[in-house]
């Protein structure tokens, strides 16, 4: 009840729809003795969150340009409000508390609007899930209220964002082009089958791959070294 006091869900289009309310709810319940990132992990992909925020349907600029012509950002209300509301605050603070001083008894700043703007960018691309039955719905809607939004990979961001220390996401993980040779045949390698068919349905496949002799399949080869460990009798 307190997580649920203190961070900021807002009331999103339908305040009286019960059952999201607690959809909301039982994520505090779940993690509130375990992980912050957990709990804010999954309300960044709630529905109720991402309308508050209104970067539900947020796309990126590169999406806009090259099917509108258009100059559009990311919408930057949850870039900030991330940091803002939910986690770092506006100011850095010591130990104690007390807000932290410059050299000139200002107070310090812990992110600029470049910040704002990266963390934007991180934050598009989320879409509603199909409305499905069983569930309360105040209104007729195509979408679901309840359910987690996902994200749509032709409207995501899919370029570097920055970190508030000067670094990069992902820095700390490796490049493919950094791996050792033949590292998917090391002990311990996992690989995830994703379907049978040359376009599975869990696959996004653009239609205008089908005429582009640039876009090549990934076959196994029967006499290569992956197809004998994964296939061989």
């Amino acid at each position: 009840w307190s997580l649920y006091e203190l961070l900021n869900v807002g009331p999103a289009s339908n305040p009286d729809n019960t059952e999201s309310n607690l959809y909301t709810y039982d994520i505090f319940n779940r993690h509130c003795f375990g992980s912050f990132f957990n709990i804010l992990k999954e309300l960044i992909y709630s529905p109720k969150t991402g309308e508050q925020f209104m970067y539900d349907q947020s796309a990126s600029t590169r999406m806009h340009w090259d099917s509108s012509g258009e100059l559009i950002y990311p919408n930057e209300e949850f870039g900030r409000e991330i940091m803002q509301l939910f986690t770092i605050g506006l100011n850095e603070l010591n130990e104690d508390g007390t807000e932290t001083l410059d050299e000139f008894d200002r107070t310090m700043k812990n992110y600029d609007r470049f910040d704002v703007m990266s963390n934007a960018r991180l934050f598009t691309g989320f879409s509603y899930a199909t409305r499905r039955g069983n569930n309360e719905e105040l209104f007729r809607s195509e979408t679901s209220s309840l359910d987690p939004m996902r994200i749509e990979i032709d409207k995501h961001d899919f370029f570097p964002k920055s970190t508030l220390n000067q670094g990069w996401i992902g820095d700390r993980y490796p490049l493919c082009v950094d791996l050792p040779k033949h590292h998917f045949l090391k002990v311990g390698a996992k690989f995830h089958f994703r379907g049978g068919m040359a376009k599975p349905l869990v696959h996004h496949q653009p239609d205008h791959w089908d005429s582009d002799e640039s876009i090549k399949r990934f076959v196994l080869s029967p006499g290569s070294s992956l197809y004998e460990k994964l296939c061989a009798p």
